[in-house]
């Protein structure tokens, strides 16, 4: 009967589902190739990115809304923990003759 493999497969933790959240320069390009890799070798995991700004990430990781998050934030908080994943050189773009100070 399917609904008792089913209910078995949650039992199992064969079925589960994580929900992502993405600021927008991760959630376009880089967060569907990762998680296309990763529900390749994990079939059993149902995965939802929703794209988010980084504020907004983080507000809904403290409400429990996501499992997971990914933000360009500058700041600690309690409620969630934070990683670097990478870093990288960056470089500012100004018109000829700007002046910074």
């Amino acid at each position: 009967m399917e609904i008792s493999r089913v209910i078995q497969n949650i039992r199992d933790f064969l079925i589960s589902s994580l929900l992502i959240a993405g600021m927008p320069a991760l959630a376009s390009k880089l967060l569907p190739y990762v998680i296309t890799e990763f529900t390749a070798d994990h079939p059993g995991i149902s995965v939802s990115l929703h794209t988010r700004s980084s504020h907004t990430v983080l507000r809904h990781l403290c409400s429990r809304q996501f499992d997971l998050g990914f933000a360009a934030l500058d700041k600690d908080h309690p409620a969630v923990v934070r990683r670097a994943l990478f870093s990288a050189p960056m470089l500012g773009v100004l018109p000829l003759g700007y002046d910074l100070e």
